[in-house]
């Protein structure tokens, strides 16, 4: 009996030194996730906007914070439980790699828009590396939700009718779309890792409630049948979720760049006028 009572007590101190084990590493993944994702946001939306030299600005960073985060934890052997190797983790790290080595060559081509749907990737793989082992991160509920929202867009687009059908897949749709919401609806926004100042994590739940709203307006517009209040439903959706997404991203170092490129101009074509008139 006291045998068999020194096991169990064993076994529990070796779960809980496994648990204590696993947070820190937890916590390291979050941190560098926020850095990495600081960086990737701007990218993303300077392609989306066909933006070529913001593009390449925006990129310079992400690529450093990339191979950081690929260097930190690509090799790591996270478990289910106990004993589970996760077997999918590299293939993750690798198709993202993938994706963002063919991001940079479109970039350099001058091919934003093709760029754009690499970087997309970038959404699909880390995110469910993440929710595998029960981190969470509320910038991957916005990427699932990007995700479904994406779907719905291209169901209705250019589209005067809707057979039942297609109003019934829109349906399924949307469900997905309200699972992801009310996770962001009910997550914390920022638990230290991006140092959001109260007053924006305010504005951003705000926000949110705004899109949830948003998305009540697309189910009566899905229940009225008509194609014309669906497809103006979904496009009032995504003015919301662009500003909220983009909060996540750190765009002043491009910001930066692109002011000290303006005073160098500046300053040389004042520089130039100023020997033109001392020739005459």
């Amino acid at each position: 009996m006291l045998r068999a009572k020194y096991y169990f007590l064993l076994a529990l101190a070796l779960l809980l030194l496994a648990g204590c084990k696993q947070e820190p590493v937890n916590q390291r993944i979050l941190a560098v996730s926020a850095q990495l994702d600081q960086a990737y946001v701007p990218v993303l939306f300077y392609t989306k906007l066909n933006r070529q030299h913001e593009s390449e600005l925006a990129w310079d960073k992400f690529r450093g914070k990339w191979n950081d985060f690929n260097g930190q934890f690509r090799g790591l052997k996270l478990k289910y439980g106990v004993d589970i190797v996760d077997e999918f983790w590299e293939e993750d790290f690798a198709a993202t790699e993938t994706a963002v080595v063919s991001a940079e060559g479109l970039i350099k081509q001058k091919s934003l828009a093709a760029a754009n749907a690499e970087l997309l990737k970038v959404q699909q793989h880390l995110p469910e590396l993440r929710r595998r082992h029960g981190i969470a991160y509320f910038p991957d509920t916005l990427s699932r939700f990007q995700r479904v929202m994406l779907m719905i867009k291209g169901a209705v687009d250019g589209k005067p009718r809707l057979t039942d059908r297609e109003l019934a897949q829109l349906g399924e749709m949307l469900k997905m779309a309200q699972a992801e919401w009310t996770r962001a609806a009910n997550q914390e926004i920022d638990p230290g890792y991006f140092k959001f100042p109260a007053k924006k994590i305010k504005a951003l739940k705000k926000m949110v409630g705004d899109e949830e709203r948003g998305l009540g307006s697309f189910a009566a517009a899905l229940a009225s049948k008509r194609a014309d209040l669906i497809i103006a439903a979904v496009d009032e959706l995504q003015p919301t979720f662009t500003q909220i997404y983009r909060s996540f991203g750190d765009f002043q170092p491009v910001f930066d760049q692109l002011a000290a490129e303006r005073r160098a101009t500046s300053s040389t074509t004042t520089t130039t006028l100023g020997k033109r008139k001392r020739r005459f």
